[in-house]
């Protein structure tokens, strides 16, 4: 006795037509034994039909087999594209690609831009595959153990940049992200203070003081990388919870990790409170608010490396400038957007006096 299993999706009648078409045919046994799963196996024993009857038999389990892959495929497909690993795929190629396009020199040897476009290309689709596949990975036990963090993130995948959740978690990173800044560049400014001891000037960004490409190429850099990096917290986060089985005890050992790389070694009276209140800013955002307000915060990155000053008269006020408009214009969108169509300043609006 042989056995096929084949998927059951309105096939089930067309295939007991198939089988009781056969002349002579000794049949046991055709029927479903596993409807919850849309499956259906059927036994046949012991058949000898006409030449007509194996072809038509042969061309339904060819569609049986045809509408099995397609149900496999779109399964597959729906579930990369609703869970958002490959848009967030996309993002961090065409960032990395973007990068390339402004910062490199580029020359009218055709040839030697190809190439040089291949080598970018690797690079870019395998930052774009290593998200997309530890997205897979770590959204699902997030999702199941953390839910909190992917609630802004899931309606920025799947298209709802316009929610109202999404405009508050925007704006909670910025303000997280210029507070930072703030502390250090006044960490930064301390010698000009005080007399302390082996502190190194912190420079601009080199990309952003070359022109308006090289700050393209910068923001561009910047945002593909802190992706990575939100990334990177949201998944040492989930795993922390699921060993230790206790969140204080996750968010603690990743606080400390991220102590542990923002530190500088220069000067520890100094480098440690600064990585101590940057740790606690970052993680008070990624878990009280969610992983998309941690990725613009990590995103205000750019503002300490900006050449900010009040001078206008400097060549490089300019760049500075620019970054800071676009923070700028971020939060007023972000504001608009939390407010979710209403007005602004509403409660703040003056009743008319009732007529006497």
């Amino acid at each position: 006795m042989s056995g096929v299993t084949v998927p059951v999706d309105g096939i089930v009648r067309r295939r007991r037509c198939a089988v009781a078409r056969f002349a002579g045919a000794a049949r046991r046994a055709v029927e479903p034994v596993d409807a919850v799963r849309r499956r259906a196996v059927f036994a046949v024993v012991d058949f000898a039909p006409p030449r007509r009857a194996v072809d038509f038999f042969a061309a339904d389990f060819f569609v049986a087999d045809f509408f099995a892959a397609a149900d496999f495929l779109v399964a597959f497909f729906a579930a990369v594209f609703v869970r958002g690993a490959f848009r967030a795929a996309l993002v961090i190629f065409v960032a990395s690609v973007l990068h390339w396009l402004f910062e490199t020199h580029h020359v009218a040897d055709l040839v030697n831009e190809f190439w040089r476009f291949i080598d970018d290309l690797t690079v870019s689709l395998f930052f774009g595959a290593f998200v997309w596949l530890a997205y897979l990975a770590i959204e699902p036990i997030a999702r199941r153990r953390w839910p909190e963090l992917l609630f802004s993130l899931s309606r920025v995948v799947s298209g709802r940049i316009r929610d109202p959740l999404v405009g508050r978690d925007v704006l909670a990173g910025i303000l997280g992200g210029a507070s930072i800044a703030l502390v250090l560049s006044a960490a930064n400014a301390l010698p000009l203070w005080i007399q302390v001891p082996d502190m190194t000037p912190m420079p601009p960004a080199r990309n952003v003081l070359s022109g308006l490409a090289g700050l393209a190429a910068h923001v561009f850099q910047v945002s593909s990388v802190t992706a990575l990096n939100s990334l990177g917290v949201m998944t040492v986060l989930v795993l922390a919870e699921v060993l230790l089985r206790r969140r204080w005890l996750a968010v603690a050992l990743t606080g400390l990790l991220c102590v542990g790389i923002m530190i500088d070694t220069e000067n520890f009276a100094v480098a440690l409170p600064v990585a101590a209140i940057s740790a606690a800013v970052l993680m008070f955002v990624a878990v009280r608010i969610g992983v998309l307000a941690l990725y613009v915060f990590l995103t205000c990155g750019l503002l300490p490396t900006a050449p900010v000053t009040l001078d206008l008269s400097r060549w490089y006020a300019g760049r500075g400038l620019v970054l800071v408009g676009l923070f700028l214009a971020l939060a007023v969108w972000a504001f608009r957007v939390a407010l979710g169509g209403r007005r602004a300043f509403r409660a703040l609006r003056l009743e008319e006096a009732p007529e006497r």
